[in-house]
């Protein structure tokens, strides 16, 4: 169990330092990074749906929020 933990936020974190290296906002190329995960951890599939509802969750509201597109320079 320990191990599908590790995996779980092992891969995750490796892309978040990928995806940080550049100054435009990633959040939404997680969430395929996450499907992918789905396919290899099936039987954690359900924990990880949670993650990326919550990651769903925050696109959303970042793109209510008029700051955040402002701060974008859009």
């Amino acid at each position: 169990m320990l191990r599908d933990i590790y995996l779980i936020l092992q891969i995750p974190h490796s892309v978040q330092e990928l995806l940080s290296s550049e100054h435009t906002p990633t959040t939404s190329h997680a969430i395929p990074v996450y499907e992918t995960l789905k396919e290899s951890l099936p039987h954690l599939s359900g924990y990880i749906d949670v993650g990326i509802k919550k990651l769903c969750k925050y696109i959303l509201l970042s793109h209510k929020i008029q700051i955040y597109a402002f701060s974008l320079g859009k």
